[in-house]
């Protein structure tokens, strides 16, 4: 009786690892919480005790592994996981992976410590004294790590949206956990074979450093891509507004021609409305007419930056027949966001609206409505758009990605990251066949 409540008590010790390894998940979420810490923490403190009970009664009274129970019971604790944080599934499962993996090798080195205390003694059951030290190791990484994994590790959550990026960590973390299941010796006498235990300190601690490099590798890689993703949005905007520019300076050009060349208009019209030659009179107007600019500039905003982007939509809204309304009302208010954010933004909005109306047919019923309002009595700047799509979506925990092929939906991601970046709010839904985007931006 007493040996099983020792290995009760034992194995509930070994459980507290969850402690550390839930504030390691955590970390790096710290933008995505979807509930306060005191609310959580009834959610978790369930968790942990199932966790535990079970774990610890079936290892004192069944003769299981407590190891495969352990990872077993796991899963309920993923799924708490993922239901306390507002972020893809892919990046929960890697952060979760991750977390473990870490304390996989705290593990290991908590078992290198029990057998020096308790030769006798082998994994599968760790001593009260093995028990303490995991907790104390895995406390202590956790306590070095933090800062970092709460400052880098979210910096990628909140921006990376690229899912391959992300399964590659999922694979990392599953072959480093795969290597520390392996090695822990059934029997600690195994160790004292030879030069077994220093072979097994060693090649876990150099496991343990390529865990580091490959982790680290994998963030300035990561960071990388995102700043690609970043460089390609901004080029892009630049680029519709360059294309704006020059239009508007060949518009500037040809009324500049015009007014040079009216004198002479002039004298021709009269000459020949003198001579009573009407029809060739018609002709010349006709062919007089035709030299103007097919298109003056349209101003929907004073933010030059941002009308000239809008008259980039506008004409692509002409050519691939969309019916595109815009209305500009108090963009000239002061917010935290730059020129340049400002127009990333509406430029992903407007660039997913068009992409999805082109999906459609062309005597299809292609419409977009955007508009951008300053309210000076809730203090916040909208951003508000609809457009028809073909009802075809690709959203998983309310995130939505392309439909597109090769299609990640960093254009949203970004957008929500944006709003969120200054203490405002990205919104996207779609009701039946039309999609709805909006932002709201506190002013000044």
């Amino acid at each position: 009786m007493n040996e099983m409540l020792s290995r009760f008590v034992n194995e509930a010790l070994s459980c507290l690892i969850i402690v550390p390894a839930t504030v390691l998940c955590l970390l790096p979420m710290k933008d995505k919480m979807k509930y306060s810490i005191k609310n959580v923490l009834p959610l978790f403190l369930g968790v942990l005790v199932m966790v535990t009970v079970i774990v610890s009664g079936a290892t004192a009274l069944l003769p299981v592994d407590p190891k495969v129970v352990f990872y077993i019971l796991l899963v309920p604790l993923l799924l708490a996981y993922r239901v306390i944080v507002d972020a893809d599934i892919v990046k929960c499962f890697a952060t979760f992976l991750l977390s473990f993996t870490i304390m996989s090798f705290c593990k290991n080195y908590a078992i290198m410590c029990d057998a020096v205390i308790h030769p006798e003694l082998g994994a599968p059951t760790f001593s009260t004294d093995g028990a303490l030290i995991q907790l104390g190791i895995s406390c202590a990484v956790t306590a070095a790590i933090a800062y970092p994994v709460a400052k880098y590790g979210s910096h990628l959550i909140n921006g990376l949206p690229y899912r391959r990026v992300w399964l590659i960590s999922i694979v990392m973390s599953l072959m480093f956990i795969g290597f520390n299941f392996t090695v822990q010796p059934v029997h600690y006498q195994t160790l004292y074979l030879n030069r077994v235990f220093l072979v097994y300190i060693l090649i876990t601690t150099l496991m343990f450093i390529m865990l580091v490099l490959m982790y680290t590798v994998f963030y300035f890689i990561a960071s990388a891509l995102l700043k690609a993703g970043k460089d390609k949005e901004h080029i892009s905007v630049l680029e519709m507004q360059k294309k704006q520019y020059d239009a508007q300076q060949k518009y500037l050009e040809d009324t500049s021609r015009i007014r040079h060349d009216f004198k002479h208009s002039i004298i021709a019209i009269k000459t020949l409305a003198d001579d009573g030659d009407i029809e060739e009179l018609k002709s010349y107007l006709d062919n007089y007419i035709d030299t103007f600019p097919s298109r003056s500039p349209v101003r929907y905003c004073g933010n030059y930056a941002l009308n000239a982007l809008l008259c980039h939509f506008e004409e692509q809204a002409q050519q691939h027949s969309i019916t595109l309304r815009l209305r500009i009302d108090g963009d000239n208010k002061e917010t935290a966001l730059t020129d340049d954010e400002l127009c990333c933004i509406v430029g992903n909005i407007l660039e997913n609206a068009v992409n999805a109306s082109l999906m459609l047919p062309e005597n299809n019923d292609r419409r977009i409505s955007f508009s951008v309002k300053a309210d000076d009595a809730s203090g916040n700047l909208y951003i508000v758009a609809e457009n028809n799509f073909n009802g075809k979506v690709r959203c998983e925990g309310g995130h939505y990605y392309s439909t597109t092929k090769g299609g990640n939906g960093i254009g949203l991601e970004s957008v929500l990251f944006t709003a969120e970046k200054h203490g405002g709010t990205a919104t996207f839904y779609h009701k039946n066949k039309v999609f709805c985007s909006d932002v709201v931006i506190p002013l000044k």
